[in-house]
């Protein structure tokens, strides 16, 4: 559905009306809003996807794991490695950084994991090559990290942001209206 254009859904006719495009953000990620005509409900299409991926994404990752929350937000692209078996056989890994036990732990991937991993890489890539790099302010140091190409990365005002713990244990209502502040990411 293009710009201007209305639909009617549940008996509500609804006009898409385009949002500002976003320096740096893959396209499908501008924040198109759909409103009602009327007074129907106003909702961000795009937000209320892109939180519902991320939701799904982080649950399928932390029950084929077993990681903390913390753990699964430092997870990279580098986290991602393969293991040649002598059979042959290729075996995925996920390497889980050290965090409370100061042990790094490595799991075999299931195929399942590995379909969750890839679309997580798909949708940040976007139309790019390669994996955006984003530095992680640590809230507990009090310091930026150098710029990684973590997984849980997504649009924040109009700019790609990495997931941050404060972030996805909050219950900030702001996914609704779109992304109004820093934890527009959190959960409801």
């Amino acid at each position: 559905m293009k710009p201007g254009e209305e639909s009617t859904v549940e008996g509500w006719q609804y006009r898409r009306t385009a949002g500002p495009a976003a320096a740096g953000v893959p396209p499908r990620c501008s924040s198109p809003r759909s409103t009602s005509r009327g007074r129907g409900p106003r909702f961000d299409a795009e937000c209320e996807e892109n939180y519902a991926f991320w939701t799904w994404a982080s649950i399928e990752v932390l029950r084929h794991t077993g990681a903390r929350i913390e753990e699964l937000l430092e997870l990279t692209h580098l986290s991602l490695r393969q293991y040649e078996a002598p059979t042959g056989e290729t075996v995925p890994l996920l390497q889980i950084s050290p965090s409370k036990t100061d042990r790094e732990r490595v799991i075999p991937a299931d195929p399942d994991l590995v379909a969750v991993l890839a679309r997580i890489i798909r949708r940040i890539k976007g139309t790019g090559e390669r994996v955006p790099l984003l530095t992680r302010y640590d809230g507990y140091e009090r310091v930026f990290g150098p710029p990684m190409p973590y997984l849980f990365q997504c649009p924040s005002q109009h700019r790609l942001q990495v997931i941050s713990p404060t972030e996805s244990a909050s219950s900030s209502p702001s996914m609704r209206s779109g992304p109004a502040s820093s934890t527009s990411m959190g959960h409801r």
